[in-house]
């Protein structure tokens, strides 16, 4: 009896091992090569990852791959035409080449990193007022041409007000503040409007690479981001600084340092993913199970980011009430807009519940002293046939980005920021 009953845990076990064989044999004909990772599956990067290149990284080039098979109007648009063309910054980590064009021409910069096609002078034009916009991708109004951008929109047309299109894709709200600090002195301006999208944004403010609280986006670059220390902000810098990558082969020790950086100031950052134990070094199940693991445990924490006390927060509270203190002492006007993503808006009718975390989160903001404009209340409003999604997906489209720029536009005239004519306040 016990002889069978150790033949049929014998079989049994050899029988689940053939199989895991089978399964990792079969799991191979699926994997392709990546520099970035062990291999990428099914269009997903397997840990472990790299967290530096294997040699020097050439200049940033003018992004004119075309993106995805995207064609618009019988043009095949690029990265560059979508998310813009980028240069690195020992500061901000990157930031807009100046003085450049994508190969459509749907991102243009000037002379200072600004979304335009013209210079921009230090002095405001006389009887002009001057709007400042700073965020990210959606403050830029990205994947969509830049005369569709809401920026673009809300200057167009209006002679007493010029908009700056001072937002970067991929920006965090640290990165936008600083970048605020940097202009700050060098260009005259009536008022400063900062767009938030909390769906897209809190996260990055507890993030030091943007891969490692999301997906690869094709750069080793680390990020700014600051502390909340004793009720100040400390600001922590890239590391390392984003220009040694250029020219330099970046020894194991530098690897150390990272993995410490990453440790104590990117709360999406774990070990695990960027080492493999030995007995499962080559292991595409385990490496899936692990990457499983790894987008919860993502999601978990980011959805935790929308408790008012979360650290994300109450740093994104302190930077709106600095940036708020900076404008007002040049004697100018804060402005703060919280945006849905076009994704929650789409959403809104299963899921009220997105209504009332932005509603939360303006309260708290408006709380530590800054008036918060939630867009999302106007915008639900809006029938679904008069928004539409960006040309990659996601985004907001041609039509959304003009019902942001009209909405802002109403909230400007209610303030007496600019006086606009009756013709463009029927609009």
């Amino acid at each position: 009896m016990r002889k069978t009953r150790f033949h049929n845990v014998l079989l049994l076990s050899v029988s689940f091992c053939l199989v895991l064989l089978l399964c990792e044999a079969g799991l191979r004909f699926g994997l392709q090569p990546s520099p970035y990772s062990y291999g990428r599956f099914l269009g997903k990067e397997l840990p472990p990852y790299r967290l530096l290149p294997e040699g020097p990284l050439p200049l940033r080039g003018d992004r004119s791959e075309w993106y995805e098979g995207l064609i618009v109007d019988g043009k095949k648009i690029t990265a560059g035409d979508l998310f813009g063309i980028y240069r690195e910054d020992s500061l901000l980590g990157f930031a807009p080449r100046e003085n450049t064009v994508s190969a459509n021409g749907w991102w243009q910069s000037n002379n200072i990193g600004v979304r335009s096609r013209e210079a921009t002078a230090p002095e405001k034009p006389p009887g002009v007022s001057r709007l400042l916009v700073f965020g990210e991708s959606f403050a830029q109004g990205s994947r969509v041409r830049q005369e569709d951008s809401w920026p673009y929109i809300l200057d167009e047309g209006v002679e007493s007000l010029e908009v700056l299109n001072l937002a970067v894709d991929g920006y965090s709200m640290a990165q936008a503040y600083l970048r605020y600090r940097l202009l700050r002195r060098e260009i005259d301006y009536d008022a400063v409007l900062l767009m938030l999208v909390p769906a897209s944004d809190l996260w990055r403010d507890v993030n030091i690479r943007r891969d490692v609280g999301g997906e690869w986006w094709g750069s080793y670059i680390s990020m700014p981001r600051f502390l909340l220390k004793d009720g100040a902000l400390q600001l922590i810098r890239p590391f390392p600084p984003p220009e040694v990558y250029t020219h330099e082969i970046l020894s194991p020790v530098v690897a150390d340092s990272l993995k410490a950086h990453l440790r104590a100031y990117d709360r999406f950052y774990h070990d695990r993913m960027y080492a493999s134990p030995v007995l499962a070094k080559h292991s595409l199940l385990y490496k899936l199970l692990l990457l499983n693991w790894h987008v919860y445990e993502k999601k978990k924490y980011r959805n935790s980011l929308w408790d008012t006390n979360s650290e994300a927060q109450q740093i994104m509270r302190k930077l709106f009430a600095q940036m708020k203190a900076a404008v007002e002492q040049d004697g100018k006007v804060f402005i703060l807009v919280t945006l849905p993503s076009y994704g929650e808006l789409l959403q809104l009718a299963s899921d009220p519940g997105i209504a009332e975390r932005h509603r939360k989160l303006a309260a708290a903001v408006a709380a530590g002293g800054v008036d918060c404009v939630n867009l999302l209340e106007a915008l639900r409003r809006i029938p679904v046939a008069e928004l539409d999604s960006g040309y990659d997906g996601s985004h907001y489209g041609p039509k959304g980005n003009r019902q942001i720029a009209r909405l802002i536009r109403q909230h400007l005239m209610r303030q007496g920021i600019v006086k606009i004519s009756q013709e463009i306040r029927d609009e």
